[in-house]
Order: C-alpha cells, then structure tokens, then sequence
C-alpha cells in the first residue's frame, strides 16, 4: 500500500486523488479533462503535481498513447475504491431534481436493445429532464465489466447470461419470440407450420454474445429436426428489410417486430421456445446515486409503459 505519510502532500491536494483515478482509468489527459470538465493544460498542471507527489511519472508515452508506471498500476484499485467509498458516502445525502439538474449517462447495448428503448427513453427526457443527455455505447461483453469498473459506462442492457456478474441489476422485461414473414409472401398465407418453418430459408442474427440462433437450433435438435439458413447478419435491425425484400422467415424478439410490424406477418413459432429476460445493470458506486436511481426507475417504466416498483 501506498505510504504517503513521507510525502509532498497537502491538504489541499486531497482533491487531486480524483483526477488521479481518472487519469488512471482513461490514461489519457485529453480524455481524462474531458471527462472532469476542465481544460487539458489545467488537467497536465494536476499530472505534474502528482507526479511530484508520489516521486513517479505515473503514466508514460507510449506507441499507443499512454500507460501506467508499476506503482500507478498498484494504485489503480485501491485508490477506485476509496474514491467509490466517498462517492457513496456523498450520494447518500445527495437530491436530483430532473426538471433543473444536469447529468450525462453513458448506457451500453445492442443495436436492438438501444433502438427499441431510446426513442422512447429520449422523449421522456425531453419532457421530465431537458437536462439530462445520454451517451449510446456499442456493445462488446468482453470488455463491459471492466468498462464498467473504470467509470467508462453507466448502464448495461442485456440478456440474464450477459449481465455483469456480482453488479447489481433489475429486471426490465421478459421477451418473447415471434416468426416473422413477408406480408405478400407468395407460399404462406398464414403462419408456418413445423414443415414450412424447417424448410423456407431463415435469415439469423448474430448478436454480440450469441444471440437467438441456438434457441431456435435447440429447440430443433430435441424434436429430431433442423432449418434451412439462408443469411447471417450481425445486427437485427437488418432482419426486417430483408424479411420484407424475400422470402424468407426469421424469428426475433416480439418488442422488435411489434414496433415495426410494416409489411410484416407475425406469429407464434411453431415450436416451443424459452422467453428471455433483459436486465439494466449499474456499478455498485452508482447505487445510492439520487440521479442514477431516477434514471433507473425512468427506464423501467419507459420499457413497462407505466409506474413501476423500485
């Protein structure tokens, strides 16, 4: 652990641990300024008083930007969760009034969670908290944890399996599936049986982490059957338009196609499939955060359509 009993350190440096942990998670003192709202020479002064501090360059150039020193890397968690402590600390007194007070949230998702929730989630806003400005991140589950543990997002919608273990969560929604097929389709006038369902060439997403693929391919393989896959695409938002370009079918989620059923015919797949659950996750930090538990309820309700219970 640090000592910095033998140290240039004054009182009225405690206020510079905060840029110290920012700098730490973005190791960028353009991002790290953009992110406190200051200006990066005001941000360079604060680097060259911690690095005369603690005797260390803490971060050095490299061909890829910047990295942490030794001693900066075993300061990065320990010094994140005494600044989380204090956070929550504050938090717990702290008051959010969404019709005067300014926040920006950071929310990571699929392309097909975030275009179902944020039209709607941004016209709550505009009408309950002009403030309030939300930043869409493209999701890769990879690195979501460790975006998420570096301050870097806010917010996390997806499936139960890909929710950030051991960071709190609550439930949004239970989907279900739904086949899909062209509203002028010159073989199915009405839904597809097993037979056809097997048969007509499907169009399958392939979402970062999986996706509703081995679902479908499952529920096949325990009754002795499989389907016929004529495109692979890596987003839902382009099963649609090719839905109602061919012949295709496609089975995606039901909140997907019933708010853009155009040109489409939906129904129950004939076969059984499991719903799924999609979670909103946070960091602990932002757990007792008076803005962030408004913005959490918001969503669950944006996503409910009415009231819901914290």
């Amino acid at each position: 652990m640090t000592d910095i009993s033998g140290m240039d350190f004054q009182p009225r440096d405690l206020g510079l641990l905060v840029s110290l942990d920012v700098l730490l998670a973005e190791r960028s003192v353009t991002l790290a300024a953009r992110r406190l709202g200051i200006s990066q020479p005001a941000m360079s002064a604060q680097l060259s008083r911690l690095r005369q501090v603690f005797g260390d360059d803490l971060l050095v150039g490299n061909a890829h930007g910047m990295s942490l020193t030794l001693r900066a890397e075993n300061m990065r968690q320990p010094l994140g969760e005494a600044i989380d402590k204090l956070r929550t600390l504050v938090s717990r007194e702290s008051s959010f009034d969404p019709e005067t007070d300014s926040r920006h949230f950071r929310i990571s998702g699929t392309d097909l969670s975030l275009s179902v929730l944020l039209p709607r989630l941004m016209s709550e806003l505009a009408a309950r908290a002009p403030g309030v400005t939300i930043e869409a991140v493209p999701m890769a589950l990879d690195l979501l944890a460790g975006r998420m543990e570096r301050g870097e997002l806010d917010f996390a919608v997806t499936s139960a399996e890909n929710a950030p273990q051991h960071f709190p969560a609550r439930l949004l929604a239970e989907e279900h599936f739904r086949v899909i097929w062209s509203a002028d389709h010159p073989e199915l006038r009405g839904p597809p049986d097993l037979e056809q369902f097997c048969r007509l060439q499907h169009v399958v997403a392939l979402a970062p982490g999986g996706g509703i693929r081995d679902e479908v391919d499952d529920a096949l393989f325990r009754i002795g059957k499989t389907r016929e896959v004529g495109a692979r695409v890596p987003s839902f938002l382009l099963v649609l338009p090719i839905i109602r370009a061919t012949r295709m079918i496609a089975v995606v989620p039901g909140r997907l196609v019933e708010s853009q059923p155009e040109g489409l015919n939906i129904a129950a797949p004939p076969l059984d499939l499991p719903n799924f659950q999609v979670f909103l996750s946070w960091h602990r930090r932002l757990h007792q955060d008076a803005a962030c538990q408004w913005f959490r309820r918001l969503i669950a309700e944006t996503v409910a359509g009415g009231p819901v219970e914290d």
